[in-house]
């Protein structure tokens, strides 16, 4: 899936009408962080061809908060733990001081939302999960990975535990093995870790989910910046092929991509990435980055997790997966049995493809059997948080998509191939909680109309063998545009199995992007588009729009100015 080029003029034009609207409704604005509570240190890998702990750099002193900080604890907020390090031993992040991209295409400060309370519970059960072994026999060997391993070790046990992720590559993996990294360390990639078909890929130990990120480094750290030629521009190494995007203090800010040169950077957050130099610009107004950011996360190209052709019978568990420009775990042809449980996985894409840009959480390419994602928190997704897709016309068969919480990402569930001969059977999507869909950093608020990529589900299968749908139990909690957009016949949408879903609306949250934005899109026919496309909206209008999709009794919409 492929999104144009955030222009992030747009950006600061749309968000400044977004926190005029905000205010205008009474909602609390900020840009501080609350209070932190006391956690276990993580173990920080940052150097993985290290064979010992190195520094990741030093804190700098604490940020001026606002005074609105306190009155916005109230407000809801992506609870639970993130990861993010300045040091190798340090105090992690409270994600209660995590907030949406504060000058991106996204909205200023968390929202508050109509099933908060679900959603804290649901993000605290995925977060609280236990360790790999409570929910999957291993049958093989098992190898451990740690902060505090050394490289030398066999990895056969938790006092024998190697220190990189790159070293997995070297391991004599069978069918019925596992990897398993330690809860607590952080842990960054300098390739992408391809998985072996019958592989388990989990966690062990106590604390903190694991951590895996495709940013090399915290880059909040000293003797990083210098200044350039351009007032006010910093510049730093870089040497990777692409930047998708820049995250400051574990989401406080995400970064514009600029692509013409340095003197395009005239906001603070603005970024230009010269691959050829290996040089990437920062503009910041404050000084030195260094000293203004605790934490600076620059999202790289690679993959996280990438399957082979025909790699089956995968299970990636209880990880933490961050910070890729591209995708936290992607398939490539015909993968089948592939398994992602009680992960959590954030700021992921962004980085260019063509004259676009693209970055999927969890992706499978032409074909795939036996596909589980469950039990997730995933949030913002650049593109989709879930997507099997294709172009080959391969077939697409007992896809498992049940009990994720997913917010601000720009879809939360896609799925289409580009061949009429494709065919898709026994889908599931159950007991999901999306919130604040097209509300996130990868969300562009181009033209007040639609960029045709958005929504709680995006789907094409007019023309496809499509059969076996369950939509049960889910709730779409403010989604910012289209809640369904999806090209459907109407045998199929008359075939679908949907009962006991919930849809909430804020009209406010909106039109922070567009005046009047579809609830659904391309539903049945052109008829139906056109009637509610771009069209306000009220709780009679809703009932009926939705009547179209959902015709259960059991399912309920709500509209809130």
């Amino acid at each position: 899936m492929k999104q144009h080029t955030l222009t992030a003029d747009f950006c600061r034009k749309y968000l400044n009408a977004a926190a005029a609207l905000l205010l205008a409704a009474g909602l609390v604005l900020s840009a501080g962080c609350d209070g932190k509570k006391a956690v276990t240190p993580p173990k920080d890998n940052a150097s993985s061809s290290a064979s010992s702990n190195t520094s990741d750099g030093s804190n700098p002193p604490e940020q001026t908060e606002s005074a609105a900080s306190e009155v916005n604890s109230a407000a809801d907020r992506l609870a639970g733990t993130l990861t993010g390090e300045t040091t190798v031993k340090k105090q992690r992040s409270d994600a209660n001081e995590i907030r949406p991209a504060g000058n991106c295409a996204s909205l200023l400060n968390p929202l508050k939302g109509y099933a908060d309370d679900k959603a804290e519970k649901m993000r605290n059960g995925i977060l609280a999960t236990g360790n790999t072994e409570q929910y999957y026999k291993i049958t093989g060997k098992k190898y451990y990975v740690s902060a505090d391993g050394d490289n030398a070790n066999s990895g056969l046990s938790p006092t024998e535990a190697i220190r990189s992720v790159d070293m997995v590559a070297s391991l004599s993996l069978e069918e019925g093995d596992a990897v398993l990294f330690e809860r607590g360390s952080v842990f960054r990639l300098t390739q992408t870790i391809s998985p072996i078909s019958g592989v388990i890929y989990g966690s062990y130990g106590s604390g903190d989910k694991p951590a895996i990120y495709a940013s090399p480094k915290n880059y909040a750290a000293d003797n990083i910046w210098q200044p350039s030629l351009k007032k006010n521009v910093w510049k730093a190494e870089f040497s990777y092929k692409q930047a998708g995007s820049m995250v400051f203090d574990h989401g406080k800010e995400v970064g514009f991509l600029k692509i013409a040169g340095v003197d395009q950077l005239t906001s603070n957050t603005d970024f230009y990435h010269n691959a050829d130099e290996g040089i990437i610009y920062l503009y910041c107004d404050k000084g030195n980055p260094s000293k203004v950011y605790k934490d600076i996360e620059i999202c790289s190209e690679m993959r996280i997790f990438a399957l082979a052709n025909d790699v089956s019978n995968v299970t990636i568990d209880n990880l933490c997966l961050k910070y890729s420009g591209d995708c936290a775990v992607a398939g490539l042809e015909k993968n089948s049995d592939i398994t992602v449980t009680n992960c959590e996985i954030g700021y992921i894409g962004g980085i260019e493809f063509g004259t676009v840009r693209y970055g999927n959480a969890i992706t499978l390419w032409n074909g795939c059997g036996k596909f589980n994602v469950s039990n997730n928190w995933i949030y913002q997704s650049f593109d989709t948080a879930v997507s099997p897709q294709g172009s080959a016309g391969y077939e697409y068969t007992s896809i498992t998509f049940t009990d994720n919480l997913l917010e601000y990402n720009n879809v939360d569930f896609e799925w289409y191939d580009h061949s009429a001969s494709a065919k898709w059977r026994n889908i599931r999507c159950d007991g999901n909680i999306m919130r604040f869909t097209s509300l996130g950093w990868g969300t562009r608020p181009n033209d007040a109309s639609y960029r045709g990529i958005e929504g709680c589900l995006r789907g094409a299968t007019a023309n496809f063998d499509f059969s076996g749908f369950s939509f049960k139990n889910n709730i779409m909690d403010c989604p910012g545009r289209e809640v369904i957009n999806w090209s459907m016949s109407s045998e199929q949408l008359a075939a679908f199995d949907m009962s006991g879903n919930t849809l909430y609306l804020n009209k406010t949250y909106r039109k922070i992007f567009n005046s009047n934005p579809a609830i659904m899109r391309n539903l049945n026919n052109a008829e139906n588009t056109a009637k509610y496309f771009n069209k306000d909206v009220n709780s009679q209008t809703l009932e009926e729009i939705w009547r179209l999709w959902d015709k259960d009794s059991s399912s309920k919409a709500y509209c809130f100015d």
